[in-house]
């Protein structure tokens, strides 16, 4: 049994603007990868192409 076996696929990722929000089959949160535009000021922000590529990765544990 994996840690996904309840969490219907596919899984999607949807863009809010400031997150990238994974959803299962059922249209549940799995998870949400928050980002920065490039000009954002303060503390170390993943960059939108970071946290596709992060929310892509997490999307793919469905598959696993």
């Amino acid at each position: 049994m994996s840690l996904t076996d309840d969490i219907p696929a596919p899984w999607r990722i949807s863009d809010t603007g400031s997150a990238l929000k994974i959803t299962d089959a059922r249209g549940r949160s799995v998870a949400w990868v928050y980002y920065r535009r490039e000009d954002a000021l303060g503390a170390e922000y993943l960059t939108r192409d970071q946290a596709v590529e992060m929310a892509k990765a997490i999307a793919r544990l469905s598959r696993d």
